[in-house]
């Protein structure tokens, strides 16, 4: 499916590709269309994520040992993306429609919702822990390098 974007004053047909997650998935994912494989004059990569940073996970111990909070594990995805041509977009999305290639995004900020037609859908919002069947474990346990253990780490640590 091609939409018609405005580049350079100019009407153009572009393939849009909508990667879904700024997690380490679709970031790389992003940076490998944009920077080796895709002509700009023809597609475009546009990256949808709640947040307008990624969690690094390799700085996670830096919070357990007091080092820092975890503001600190946040790199900007405009500074991911310095180098490349991506149109981010923060918000989750909330549908999607395979019969007309459409998303439903909700803004983040306003809740604002809209339709964003694709042509190639990437779907990369990471993964959920598993624990094993011990018993107690799920509940007391904190799996290191989600987001939300991020903050609860935080607070059991002080």
């Amino acid at each position: 499916m091609k939409f018609v974007t405005k580049l350079r004053g100019a009407l153009v047909n572009k393939h849009q590709i909508v990667i879904v997650g700024a997690g380490y998935g679709g970031v790389v994912a992003a940076h490998y269309l944009t920077k080796n494989k895709l002509p700009e004059d023809r597609y475009e990569v546009v990256l949808i994520n709640p947040e307008p940073w990624q969690d690094s996970r390799s700085e996670l111990d830096l919070i357990i040992d007091y080092r820092t909070n975890s503001d600190f594990t946040r790199i900007p995805l405009t500074n991911i993306f310095r180098e490349n041509e991506v149109r981010l977009i923060y918000g989750r999305m909330t549908k999607i429609d395979k019969d007309n290639k459409e998303v439903e995004v909700e803004l983040t900020k306003g809740g604002e919702r809209f339709k964003l037609p694709y042509s190639e859908l990437v779907i990369a919002t990471g993964a959920e822990a598993s624990y094993p069947p011990v018993p107690g474990l799920k509940e007391h346990a904190l799996h290191f390098g989600l987001r939300m253990t991020q903050k609860n780490l935080e607070k059991s640590l002080k």
